[in-house]
């Protein structure tokens, strides 16, 4: 037994262009993305994208092969990065705004937490492990934000049969929140989002797992009482 989401979530979560689709399917705003396959020409101007974006790999975690393109000549460079950790790359309109994570226990939101990289554009891999990463809860949005990503919750855990722990990374931009991608093995740690969202309300470390395990077992019994 294990707590978190099925291994189909878990595995749906990781191919992001697919995730992308269906909450944009069902009017979730997603910045203008794209996908690309190793060896596939990819024109930029039909492509319907813009300078700056994003490219990152299309179904990896931890923020691996993520690079910020400003001009056509950054392109080559970032595309080796990217397809050394899949076959397939995704190349993303960049929003530039308040970058939060929303860390979910069930279907309840535990906090909105607002990621402060410094002087970093983006939140990659090496920004993660060896940046100046601050993190603050609430995060500094507006309160119409907050409702649509109340909205956006709802619209993913019904879309993902996602439950337990898990996070949905996001850009707000004023009023108007973007879904990124969601994570359903967040890091479970001091430091971690997770915890980042839950100790200023006075939560320990051991209150936080105890928590996260007694939803686990809650969605065990209605299972069993169907």
């Amino acid at each position: 037994q294990y707590n978190g989401s099925g291994p189909f979530t878990t595995t749906l979560s990781l191919a992001k262009t697919i995730v992308k689709q269906l909450v944009n399917d069902l009017g979730v705003d997603t910045p203008t993305f794209k996908e690309f396959k190793k060896g596939e020409r990819i024109d930029i101007l039909k492509s319907g994208l813009n300078f700056p974006f994003v490219i990152k790999p299309s179904r990896c975690g931890s923020s691996h092969g993520i690079s910020l393109v400003k001009s056509q000549s950054e392109m080559a460079q970032a595309l080796t990065k990217a397809f050394k950790d899949d076959s397939r790359v995704l190349i993303e309109e960049f929003i530039k705004g308040t970058e939060v994570t929303i860390v979910c226990l069930g279907k309840k939101i535990l906090g909105v937490v607002e990621i402060e990289k410094g002087l970093e554009s983006i939140y990659s891999y090496d920004t993660k492990m060896f940046g100046e990463i601050h993190c603050c809860e609430p995060a500094r949005i507006s309160k119409l934000a907050f409702n649509s990503i109340d909205n956006l919750v709802e619209t993913v855990i019904s879309v993902m049969d996602i439950r337990n722990l898990f996070r949905i990374d996001a850009i707000v931009k004023g009023d108007k929140v973007y879904f990124l991608e969601i994570n359903t093995l967040p890091f479970m740690a001091e430091g971690g989002e997770p915890f980042e969202a839950v100790k200023n309300k006075g939560w320990s470390m051991y209150e936080f797992i105890k928590e996260v395990i007694i939803d686990a077992m809650q969605y065990k019994n209605e299972r069993v009482l169907g």
